[in-house]
């Protein structure tokens, strides 16, 4: 397959905020890419770059064969619909049409065509703002395709459809593709996304975190689940081996497996006192992947919730030590460095010698020397330094740097159960992985420090 459109490291700017940060990407005759992110990610502005509508502060756009935007091979279903309201949808389909110099008797003709494919027929003397919003976009959708677009760009096509449209726009997709066409489609919905693509290309923060085809990217961050429905106690499911972290709610239990884990053996591997009524394995789906590596201000939030089920023991031992700073500094606060210093190496620590990540540690309860002792001694390449600054100002100080991260220990630490890690968004998308894999450890580590039965440490992640 040809490369229809090539984008090279292109940057965006609006004042002082870079939205684009050297996106490279192909698009290639025939094939379906998608290009995905959470809202302000930056999809919308590359793809008002491709098509002139502003211009790269830095970068290319080129179209095969072309030195000039090439407006008459291109199809552009844009997010925000422009049609005419006061105008008749063949008046408005043949005059687009026209702009693209395209023949007016075979323009009619396919226009009249696609009208019925969509159920529009004898819609075509009819104003456009007689129409529901969904006749609105199948009508802006023809016109995309009408003039036989070398490449079709589709940002959003499937909003305000019902399921029966939204079907028949993937059956015209596919088709289109089939017959060569290249296709850029930018959608949130991740269930359609998976059905009709072939290449991924994922962007936050206006710099890409994925670019492959769908099945490659899918292997790679794409592992088993296995839900379960049956009473089972939370401590038990999360000892089964090779279990990352577990959900439960209710009943319902669902168990994400670690990378290369073979499910038919796996299964073989479960308790014979498991309670099952129901079970059921597969993969995680494309919005999980999308959720866990793109959405980073979720990673947080998801990562904290991991790290505070992980120090509920803690956490209720503090709460009958409170008045034993001692107690504290030697219980709290070791299995918390052990857990953020194997973290922060796992995220931080490198091959390159050369390199060095600054940890700003702030430090309201008198730790900070023995943090910086245990970091010197771990041969993590770091450079650890103690700071007063606010998150507030932390996170604007992230803003613009891409090897920074924040540890805050302090009393809101102390009354969650939590140690509050804040970081650049280049280093973010790996904290999910990294805290669930070390969740079941750390709670183990604890109930030997503290004593307990596995009992004891039952009832308490639970609880």
């Amino acid at each position: 397959m040809g490369t229809v459109l090539s984008v090279k490291n292109l940057e965006k700017s609006f004042k002082t905020k870079q939205v684009l940060k050297g996106i490279t990407f192909e698009v290639r005759s025939g094939e379906i890419m998608a290009i995905l992110g959470p809202n302000g990610a930056g999809k919308s502005t590359t793809i008002r770059n491709i098509m002139g509508i502003m211009y790269p502060d830095n970068g290319s756009v080129h179209f095969e064969g072309h030195t000039d935007l090439p407006r008459n091979i291109i199809g552009y279903l844009p997010e925000e619909r422009g049609l005419y309201k006061n105008v008749k949808v063949m008046d408005m389909l043949l005059y687009l049409a026209e702009l693209k110099d395209y023949p007016a008797k075979k323009a009619r003709e396919r226009a009249m065509a696609y009208l019925e494919k969509f159920d529009l027929k004898g819609k075509e003397h009819v104003k456009l703002e007689e129409l529901s919003k969904g006749m609105n976009q199948k009508v802006q959708f023809i016109a995309s395709i009408l003039h036989e677009p070398e490449l079709l760009i589709l940002d959003e096509p499937f909003s305000g459809l019902d399921p029966v449209s939204q079907d028949l726009f993937k059956e015209e997709i596919r088709d289109l593709a089939n017959q060569g066409t290249a296709i850029l489609l930018s959608s949130h919905q991740m269930n359609l996304v998976e059905e009709m693509c072939d290449r991924l290309f994922m962007i936050q923060a206006g710099q890409k975190v994925i670019d492959g085809p769908l099945d490659e990217v899918k292997a790679k961050y794409s592992n088993f689940k296995c839900t379960i429905r049956g009473k089972n106690q939370l401590a038990d499911l999360e000892g089964i081996a090779g279990v990352q972290h577990v959900q439960q709610q209710d009943d319902v239990n669902i168990l994400y497996l670690g990378k290369d884990i073979d499910p038919v053996q796996w299964l073989k591997t479960l308790p014979d006192h498991m309670a099952i009524q129901e079970l059921r394995l597969d993969r995680i789906s494309l919005h999980e992947i999308f959720v866990a590596v793109a959405t980073n201000k979720n990673l947080i939030t998801k990562g904290l919730k991991s790290m505070r089920n992980a120090l509920k023991i803690a956490k209720w031992e503090i709460k009958r030590n409170l008045k034993n700073k001692s107690f504290l500094i030697g219980l709290f606060i070791t299995p918390i460095m052990i857990f953020g210093f194997m973290l922060l190496g796992s995220i931080f620590g490198g091959d390159d010698e050369d390199t060095g990540t600054n940890v700003y540690i702030h430090d309201e309860i008198g730790v900070f020397d023995t943090v910086k002792e245990t970091v010197a001694s771990s041969g993590v390449d770091w450079k650890v330094k103690q700071t007063d600054i606010s998150e507030k100002e932390a996170l604007k100080k992230l803003q613009d740097k891409e090897d920074t991260a924040y540890l805050f220990l302090n009393k809101d630490t102390l009354n969650q159960g939590t140690v509050n890690v804040l970081t650049s968004e280049e280093i973010n998308a790996y904290f999910t992985d990294q805290l669930q894999l070390l969740q079941g450890p750390i709670q183990q580590l604890q109930a030997k420090e503290l004593g307990l039965s596995d009992t004891q440490l039952a009832a308490i992640s639970k609880g």
